[in-house]
């Protein structure tokens, strides 16, 4: 068992519960994503579980004592692990996991980054959403989420040079998109080269 969670078994471990859903609760899903604010509570909540829960619930067997927490001080979701720091429970653990920012808007990207930079964790995990296919009818519109994760990255860069975080730490980047409203979320995952991957391929 070990305390550490790479980024080839986050996405590998996403893309299974993923698939799981849209056997499972796919009408459910597609409700989800036709309104933020359930969107929010489908990927993040905590009763019934939220998808990141259940990613995390998936991990579980592979990490030594790991536990979930939602708007853990200012992040959206945690996954932790390793020793009591103070206290039990692990609200005061040794290690956070992997730690996740879930943001519905490409315009607010900078802030739940700025969070990302200053946090200490080995795997640091930002996911939001792309515009349609159908809605990039300007050649701004289908810049827009390379421009955005292009201001991402020097952010990291800049903040870097200031004081440098351990060279082992990780990134991803995970972006769903739709063709259109009606269809289902496809997703793509990026690390800091922002040379993107597609996955979740149902």
């Amino acid at each position: 068992m070990t305390n550490l969670i790479t980024p080839k078994q986050f996405l590998d471990t996403f893309e299974t519960q993923w698939d799981e859903d849209a056997t499972d609760n796919n009408s459910k899903r597609k409700q989800a994503f036709s309104d933020k604010k359930i969107r929010t509570q489908y990927m993040l909540g905590s009763e019934p579980p939220g998808f990141l829960r259940r990613v995390a619930d998936r991990i579980r067997t592979d990490v030594n004592r790991l536990e979930c927490y939602g708007e853990f001080y200012t992040l959206d979701l945690v996954y932790v692990s390793g020793e009591d720091l103070y206290r039990e429970e692990l609200y005061y653990p040794s290690l956070l996991s992997v730690i996740i920012e879930h943001e519905n808007n490409l315009d607010t990207l900078e802030e739940e980054m700025w969070k990302l930079i200053f946090w200490r964790s080995p795997l640091k995990v930002l996911i939001s959403y792309d515009l349609n296919d159908d809605g990039k009818t300007t050649p701004d519109r289908k810049n827009n989420l390379l421009k955005k994760l292009e201001i991402l990255s020097r952010m990291l860069a800049t903040a870097n040079e200031a004081h440098p975080e351990t060279a082992s730490t990780e990134y991803l980047f995970i972006i769903g998109s739709r063709d259109s409203v009606q269809s289902d979320v496809k997703w793509r995952w990026a690390d800091t080269t922002l040379e993107f991957k597609s996955f979740c391929l149902i």
